[in-house]
């Protein structure tokens, strides 16, 4: 990728419809790349910039999320993948999703298999919201 630019690819599923609206409201870096898949119930963000990659994976219906990194908190890639989360959940559930099973199960699968961490969807919690908890 040219550093003089940012990327972004949104790829949705479940026969949705395009949207990148709600991503307006974040300014991505130029030499950034964004890649979010979308599934209407379940988002994952992965921002990479040269080596540094952070993962996100949120559940738009409980709003339980997952970061993995091996960045700190407040890394850039870190905090622009959580402000892109923020935007996402914002716009809300576009699909139901599969019936619901044992809340966050797909998620907490994550977290055994990467060693991601719980974070906060809070858009007002002012801490890293990172936490060891399941």
């Amino acid at each position: 990728m040219d550093a003089s630019q940012a990327q972004i690819r949104i790829t949705v599923f479940g026969g949705l419809v395009a949207r990148a609206d709600w991503l307006a409201v974040v300014a991505v870096p130029a030499g950034v790349s964004v890649d979010i898949v979308d599934f209407g119930y379940r988002v994952t963000v992965i921002v990479t910039r040269e080596a540094e990659v952070a993962t996100v994976v949120a559940d738009l219906v409980t709003g339980d999320a997952a970061l993995s990194t091996v960045e700190t908190a407040d890394s850039p890639v870190v905090m622009l993948a959580r402000r892109i989360l923020a935007a996402r959940m914002a716009m809300g559930v576009a699909d139901p999703g599969p019936p619901a099973g044992e809340p966050a199960t797909e998620l907490r699968a994550l977290i055994e298999a990467t060693g991601a961490v719980w974070i906060s969807t809070d858009p007002d919690d002012e801490d890293s919201g990172m936490s060891e908890e399941g």
